[in-house]
Order: structure tokens, then C-alpha cells, then sequence
């Protein structure tokens, strides 16, 4: 029989070493400034968002768009909410484009590949 533990801190150390190897830069939560309240780093996402669909040419308010859609997921309970939240990520956005012309595209906010 094994000695050796499994804890919590030595997968989070693990993942991190992985994405590490991919070229991804590590940075403690407590070190990102943010309030608690926010659940995503705005400015960061909307440069994914721009760097992901360099294609579209995202309007302002597109962005603006996805981003409240993503943050306005409401339930009856935190569980409900977060249950929301989290279906909401795992199946991206339609974004509606009709203003521009435009047909409407997925938008992923998380890239798969």
C-alpha cells in the first residue's frame, strides 16, 4: 500500500505545470486585481473574444452583449444560478447580428480546440 496522499493543492500544482508546458503564464487569484463580485476579468475576455473572431470584426456592443448574457444568468437560488451559469458557458452564446446585416454566430466562450 501506497504512502502518498492525493490532495487537492498537489492536482492544482499539477494543472498548473501542464499548462505552464502549453506556454500559458500562471498568476495567483489573490495577485489578479479584481473585487470578489466579479466572475470574470472583463478586459481579458474581451481580448479573447477579439483574438478568437478576428473573422467578425466584433462591434462594441456585440462584446458588451456577450458579456451580459453570461453574467445576467438568474435563478431561484445560488444553485440555480450557478447551475445557469455554467450551462450557459458550456454551450457559448447566439449572438444576434441583424442589427449589421449580418447572420448570427455561436459565440464559444471557452475555445474547445
Amino acid at each position: 500500500m501506497s504512502d502518498y496522499k492525493y490532495s487537492e493543492s498537489n492536482f492544482e500544482n499539477s494543472v498548473i505545470e501542464l499548462f505552464e508546458k502549453e506556454n500559458y503564464i500562471y498568476e495567483c487569484g489573490y495577485d489578479i486585481h479584481r473585487t470578489n463580485e466579479e466572475i470574470i476579468l472583463i478586459d481579458d475576455f474581451k481580448e479573447y473574444l477579439f483574438k478568437r473572431y478576428p473573422e467578425l470584426s466584433l462591434q462594441p456592443e456585440e462584446i458588451d452583449a456577450v458579456i451580459h448574457n453570461l453574467l445576467s444568468a438568474r435563478g431561484t437560488s445560488l444553485y440555480e444560478t450557478m447551475k445557469a451559469t455554467l450551462a450557459e458557458l458550456r454551450k457559448g452564446f447566439v449572438l444576434d447580428r441583424s442589427a449589421y446585416g449580418l447572420k448570427d454566430e455561436l459565440i464559444e466562450y471557452f475555445n474547445y480546440d
